[in-house]
């Protein structure tokens, strides 16, 4: 039996991937609303980049609507995030491939050793970046996640340079809250950058 309209926020995921695989448009879209900013979290704790995450989120969606005919009913939550976390991991893959095919042209072009990267020093341009330069490191990445959820995204997305008005838009929180999260992430890390430098 449809859905009516007003009890399509009520309806269970399951419920609701069994009426897109019927045809109707509006559980697909009630479902995309409930899961998008979910699976952006999961997907950026994976590939740390925000163009990124939005591209993996755009494959997840269109791999559910590629592959509707296969869900199993009483699993979606489950199905959906097998899907996002697969593509991610393609990503982190592609990535991988990318520098070793920069590296390798490199080194044909007849240097012995790689180009140098031109890093621009930032503390001359934002001092609050200098903290960050010892979190660039897989270590301090590591410590960076150990912390709360709130508060290592927050860092994560000031570390690739994103204003406190773009982290409070993608983690849906006033500005206020953005500065309060970063100054609480860097009081966690501070222990561990510590420990890490030692």
């Amino acid at each position: 039996m449809p859905i009516s309209i007003d009890e399509y926020t009520k309806t269970k995921d399951d419920d609701l991937m069994f009426e897109f695989v019927q045809g109707d448009e509006r559980a697909f879209n009630e479902l995309y609303e409930r899961y998008y900013p979910k699976l952006r979290r999961t997907v950026f704790n994976i590939v740390y980049d925000a163009d990124a995450t939005k591209d993996v989120l755009q494959e997840t969606f269109f791999q559910l609507i590629r592959s509707r005919g296969a869900f199993v009913h009483g699993s979606f939550r489950g199905w959906i995030y097998s899907i996002a976390k697969s593509y991610a991991l393609k990503e982190l893959r592609r990535r991988k491939a990318d520098r070793a095919s920069n590296f390798s042209a490199l080194r044909k072009e007849g240097s012995e050793k790689p180009m140098e990267l031109q890093i621009e020093d930032t503390r001359a341009i934002r001092p609050d970046m200098a903290c960050h330069e010892k979190l660039l490191s897989e270590a301090a990445l590591a410590a960076v996640r150990s912390i709360e959820a709130p508060f290592s995204e927050t860092l994560l997305l000031r570390m690739k340079d994103s204003s406190y008005d773009e982290i409070g838009e993608a983690m849906n929180c006033p500005v206020g809250t953005v500065r309060s999260r970063l100054s609480g992430a860097r009081m966690r890390v501070a222990p561990l950058r510590r420990k890490i430098a030692s």
